[in-house]
């Protein structure tokens, strides 16, 4: 079975604390915009960092989050902020260009900061 990232895969690089994604990031999150968000999360709750290769992907690719449809961004929101890495999760989010597509209208508001801050 094919996976996108190789924690996903079922193990884990210990030593290097790093997300990989398995195959050319540039075409893995063109086939898939998603995943962008997915190695946001990953990195996240194993407090690993990125690799270079999907750093670099996400920074050129963060747009093609605008061609998902709301409900599957919902679905993917829920996973991302339902747990105690929410604030993180939020901060990673910014930092890589991804929260403008995933919230358009909430884009660098104080409120949602509050807000994540007191869950």
């Amino acid at each position: 079975m094919r996976r996108d990232f190789n924690i996903n895969a079922l193990y884990y690089d210990i030593k290097t604390k790093a997300v990989h994604i398995i195959g050319n990031p540039s075409i893995r999150f063109e086939q898939d915009p998603v995943r962008m968000i997915r190695a946001v999360r990953f990195q996240t709750k194993l407090g690993f960092q990125l690799s270079n290769e999907i750093k670099l992907a996400i920074f050129e690719q963060a747009p093609l989050l605008g061609n998902i449809s709301a409900a599957r961004l919902y679905e993917e929101c829920i996973t991302l902020f339902h747990n105690e890495y929410g604030f993180e999760v939020y901060e990673r989010l910014e930092k890589y260009g991804l929260l403008k597509y995933l919230f358009k209208q909430t884009h660098k508001n104080e409120l949602i900061k509050k807000a994540l801050l007191n869950t």
